[in-house]
């Protein structure tokens, strides 16, 4: 698929397909505008787009029009904490698993902006890991918001210590 450009979803919606289930990993010729395209598919339950590296912010904000998503993979992706703050406006209550690792332009206000308001969301799974400016003040409003985050993956973020985890471990 690392041959796969953006005309592959120039007409989909056109086509009378009914995906759930899409992986396009290492997709480095996709841009938002695949992902909007691909949108389209109301019906998305699972989308991999994991080291599809020109993905930004405008592909949060077509993805978080997905009602029925549950699984969620943006690893390597071109994301900022804009993007997560579009995606969160409009993320349904299914979302379960999210993985940003790897995403480099996210920082602290990530988690802010995923978990501001929580309401009826079921995210239970995150992996944060390898987010270079993701610190301790960030994991410490996680643990303040009590989500019931079953599991939680922090690898390779060099600004988190001890004290984020005391403060997780800590959470009721």
């Amino acid at each position: 698929g690392n041959h796969l450009t953006d005309l592959i979803f120039h007409d989909i919606t056109a086509t009378s397909l009914s995906l759930t289930h899409v992986s396009l990993r290492w997709c480095n010729l996709l841009t938002n505008f695949a992902v909007t395209r691909l949108a389209s598919n109301r019906g998305l339950v699972v989308l991999d787009l994991r080291d599809c590296r020109n993905l930004g912010d405008d592909a949060l904000q077509a993805i978080s029009t997905l009602p029925k998503l549950k699984t969620l993979l943006l690893d390597g992706s071109d994301i900022s904490d804009m993007g997560l703050c579009h995606l969160s406006k409009g993320m349904s209550s299914s979302l379960v698993s999210l993985s940003l690792r790897g995403c480099k332009r996210l920082t602290d206000k990530c988690i802010s902006f995923l978990f501001d308001d929580y309401s009826n969301r079921e995210l239970r799974e995150l992996d944060l890991s390898n987010v270079p400016n993701l610190s301790d003040a960030g994991m410490l409003l996680l643990a303040k918001s009590r989500i019931p985050i079953f599991e939680l993956r922090m690898r390779q973020c060099p600004l988190i210590s001890d004290t984020s985890v005391i403060a997780l471990a800590s959470m009721k």
